[in-house]
This record gives structure tokens, C-alpha cells and sequence, in this order.
């Protein structure tokens, strides 16, 4: 494709996505080396070029595991794998007594307001809950349990929550567990107690 010159967003549907991983220290002149998605180290003067004339995102890494925890704000559209999650999380429209799919990925805290692209505050919308969550007098809260709180202008609220794929994981005869370790001894019989 490259060596025919074709055009990448014709040839696969998208921009590609290249991307270079620099530290802060790298770019500021220090020589560690950066490295290149799926290839492997380059030299830190090439790093430095690329991210010159590219278009950059901040990543947060956790110290510990290595793992990506946020993408900053670079970007109003999410990207591909970032918007699989969040569809997949939401499984339908997370407006009000909504059933509907998802049409459009919504940023509950508009990205001009310094909103965040990241699944914390994007949501999966149908066009009628997205135009209505802008409409004037309406309120969406987000909760720390991944729960929408709609206010519409009268007072009234309505929660929904991401989807919940449990009862697809479990086998329907089997009661689910227990949260009362008390219970659960009851239930083996009184034989049963320590030391077992």
C-alpha cells in the first residue's frame, strides 16, 4: 500500500495510527530512547523529530503494572478501542427507561467545558437522549458507581446504570453467593462448624 501510494484512509477505512512513545525527560534533551508502537526502540533525536510535526497525547502510566489510566484531552473523538469499551460497557442507550441502541458517544462533560475523553465521562446515547441531555432545564449526574442520574426540569429523576452482564456469566440454577457469612454457615448445617 505505502510502495503504490495509496491513500491509508481509503485503503483501511481510517487515519492510521502511529504511534511513539517519548518520556517527558526525552523530550526535553535527555538521550533515552523512545519507542515506536509495534517496532521497538528508536533513537531519542527521532522521537524528538516525530513529535515536533505530530499530533501528541498525554499518557498517565501506572508505575506499578505499566498500564495506560488516562489519554488527557488531545482528542474530542475517542479512539477505536476506547469507544468498544465504552459501547460494550453501556450495551444500549443509558438514557432514562431507554432501550435503544447506542448512537452516539457523548461526553457528559462537554470537551470545550475541558471535558475529558475517557470512558469516566463518555456514555452511549440514542440521537433523542443526546439531543435531550443538551435540551434546557435537563441535568445529567454522573455517580462513582458508573450511574447516570437524569433530572428532568420538573425535579423528577431517573438512574441507569452500565449494563450488567452477570446473569450471562452464571448458571440460573445456582443461587448467587452470599453476602452474609452467617448464612452461608446455617445453610452447610450445624456439623459443619470450625474447624470444618
Amino acid at each position: 500500500m505505502l510502495a503504490a501510494r495509496a491513500d491509508p484512509v481509503a485503503a483501511i477505512g481510517r487515519k492510521p495510527l502511529i504511534q511513539v512513545v517519548v518520556s517527558l525527560d526525552t523530550l526535553l534533551g535527555d538521550d533515552r530512547p523512545a519507542e515506536l508502537v509495534g517496532h521497538g526502540p528508536i533513537p531519542a533525536t527521532t522521537a524528538r523529530a516525530l513529535a515536533a510535526g505530530g499530533v501528541w497525547a498525554r499518557l498517565v502510566v501506572d508505575p506499578l503494572s505499566g498500564e495506560v489510566r488516562d489519554r488527557g484531552r488531545s482528542t474530542y473523538a475517542p479512539p477505536d478501542d476506547l469507544a468498544d469499551l465504552v459501547r460494550a460497557r453501556d450495551g444500549i442507550c443509558r438514557g432514562p427507561l431507554c432501550s435503544r441502541p447506542i448512537r452516539d458517544l457523548d461526553h457528559l462533560v462537554p470537551w470545550a467545558d475541558g471535558g475529558m475523553t475517557d470512558a469516566a465521562n463518555l456514555h452511549g446515547l440514542c440521537l433523542h437522549h443526546h439531543k435531550l441531555k443538551d435540551a434546557p432545564g435537563w441535568q445529567v449526574v454522573a455517580g462513582e458507581d458508573g450511574s447516570l442520574t437524569w433530572i428532568s426540569p420538573c425535579g423528577r429523576q431517573e438512574t441507569t446504570r452500565p449494563h450488567d452482564y452477570r446473569p450471562h456469566l452464571t448458571n440460573p440454577d445456582t443461587p448467587p453467593p452470599s453476602d452474609n457469612p452467617e448464612a452461608a454457615t446455617a445453610d452447610r448445617g450445624v456439623d459443619d462448624a470450625p474447624p470444618f
